[in-house]
């Protein structure tokens, strides 16, 4: 890829307010092994659930072949979102869940609303209510 970048993506001069590490992330974002990151979130989770680590189980739920479960405990496969959906609906949870570092399964991130959106959200719960209420009668 270097041959094809006039620079290194590390050694790039960068325009930022904040500073950047040698793999050109920002300091406050680690470079982090994604498919350790996902086989930890998986493994914590099957635990969690099931009481210990179960690649069938996880096959059979997910519905996903076991060689490819297999391969994301060994780290050794790059994953779609398909199969990354898939094994978060397992859990019950989102795709992007799988891939947050240090996963609680217990207690797993959620996005918090703004303001806004809290309140458009309240007033869409209302209306949806009083049609609701409205078509009933």
């Amino acid at each position: 890829m270097s041959n094809i970048l006039p620079n290194a993506v590390g050694k790039r001069k960068h325009n930022l307010s904040h500073s950047v590490n040698e793999g050109g992330y920002p300091t406050w974002v680690p470079n982090l092994d994604q498919k350790a990151v996902l086989w930890a979130n998986v493994s914590a989770l099957m635990r969690h659930q099931w009481g210990a680590e179960n690649l069938s189980r996880l096959s059979r739920e997910a519905g996903i072949a076991l060689a490819s479960c297999t391969r994301i405990k060994e780290q050794k496969t790059s994953i779609g979102l398909d199969v990354l959906g898939r094994i978060a609906d397992c859990f019950h949870l989102q795709p992007w869940h799988m891939l947050v570092p240090g996963l609680d399964p217990a207690n797993p991130p959620v996005i918090v609303l703004s303001k806004g959106e809290a309140a458009f959200y309240a007033k869409l719960k209302e209306a949806t209510r009083l049609a609701k209420d409205e078509w009933l009668e």
